[in-house]
C-alpha cells in the first residue's frame, strides 16, 4: 500500500498493452504517484499488468476508471483507433492527459478532440518521445544555433517490416483509418516540424500504394509526400511498413536529413 498522504497523482492507465505497461512501470517509481488504476478489456492482460504495477484498481471499462474520485491524470494507451472516447471522457472531467500518438486516426476526430482539449483548458500532451533522443536533440541544436544556415530541405525515411502493419489491421474494423503515416509516420512528421522552427506549411502533396497489404488486409503499404513551406523550403517524407517479414526492423526506425545554406 502506498503512502497516499505523501503522494499527489491518481493515475488512470487506459489500455494495458506494451506501452501502457511501460508507462505504468515508470509511474509506479515516481514519488508523486500515489494511486494507479487500470482499464483493460483483456482479462489476462489486465491481471498481468495490474500485478506488475501493484495497481489499486482494475476494470474493463475506462468510464468506470475515469469516474473514480482518486483519478486526476490519465494515460491513453489503447489501440490508436480507440483514443477518442477515453480522451473526451477525461476532458469532460478536467483530468490531465498523456495521449499516445496519434491524437486520433481520423481528421475530423482529431479536430474535435483538439477543440475539446483547448476549450476545457486541460493539461494534455501527446507522446512524441523521439524528441527526447540524444541524436534529435543534437540535430535540433544545430538548427537552432544557425550552424546550418537557413534550412532549405529536410528528408525523412522510415522502413518497417509488415508485422506491425498486419497486427494493426487485424485489430480494426476500419482499415481505411489505419495507415503507416497515421500510426508511425507521425513520429517523423513531429520531429521535422520541430526541426523546422515553426515554419508555416502552405502546400502538401502525397501518394500512397497498397499492392502488398491491400489485397488481404485492405491496408496501405507506404506513403510518400512533400510539404512546401511559406519560405520555399521543402520537406520530403517516405514511410513503408510493408517490407518482408525477414527485414530486421519490426520496430520503428527513422533517418532524417537536414540541408541548410551553410551545412548539412
Amino acid at each position: 500500500m502506498r503512502d497516499r498522504e505523501a503522494k499527489k497523482i491518481g493515475l488512470a492507465i487506459v489500455g494495458a498493452g506494451r506501452v501502457g505497461l511501460f508507462r505504468g512501470e515508470v509511474a509506479m517509481r515516481h514519488p508523486q504517484v500515489g494511486w494507479i488504476g487500470i482499464a483493460e478489456k483483456n482479462p489476462e492482460r489486465a491481471k498481468l499488468v495490474s500485478d506488475k504495477l501493484k495497481a489499486d484498481f482494475v476494470t474493463d471499462d475506462f468510464r468506470t476508471l475515469l469516474n473514480r474520485p482518486e483519478v486526476n491524470a490519465v494515460i491513453v494507451s489503447t489501440d490508436e483507433h480507440l483514443h477518442v472516447d477515453p480522451i473526451m471522457h477525461a476532458v469532460e472531467r478536467g483530468q490531465s492527459l498523456m495521449i499516445e500518438k496519434p491524437l486520433a486516426t481520423d481528421l475530423a476526430d482529431s479536430a474535435r478532440v483538439l477543440h475539446a482539449i483547448e476549450k476545457a483548458g486541460v493539461d494534455a500532451v501527446i507522446g512524441y518521445t523521439q524528441r527526447f533522443r540524444r541524436r534529435w536533440l543534437a540535430a535540433k541544436e544545430k538548427v537552432r544555433s544557425g550552424s546550418l544556415g537557413e534550412v532549405t530541405l529536410v528528408t525523412s525515411r522510415a522502413f518497417m517490416n509488415r508485422l506491425v502493419a498486419i497486427d494493426n489491421y487485424k485489430r480494426t474494423d476500419h482499415p481505411h483509418k489505419i495507415s503507416p503515416m497515421v500510426i508511425s509516420g507521425t513520429h517523423a512528421l513531429d520531429i521535422v516540424m520541430w526541426m523546422m522552427e515553426a515554419k508555416t506549411p502552405v502546400e502538401v502533396y502525397a501518394r500512397a500504394i497498397d499492392k502488398a497489404l491491400g489485397p488481404q488486409w485492405r491496408g496501405i503499404d507506404a506513403t510518400t509526400g512533400m510539404i512546401t513551406f511559406s519560405d520555399g523550403s521543402i520537406y520530403q517524407s517516405t514511410i513503408s511498413w510493408a517490407l518482408p517479414v525477414v527485414w530486421p526492423g519490426a520496430v520503428y526506425s527513422l533517418d532524417v536529413g537536414i540541408v541548410g545554406t551553410e551545412g548539412v
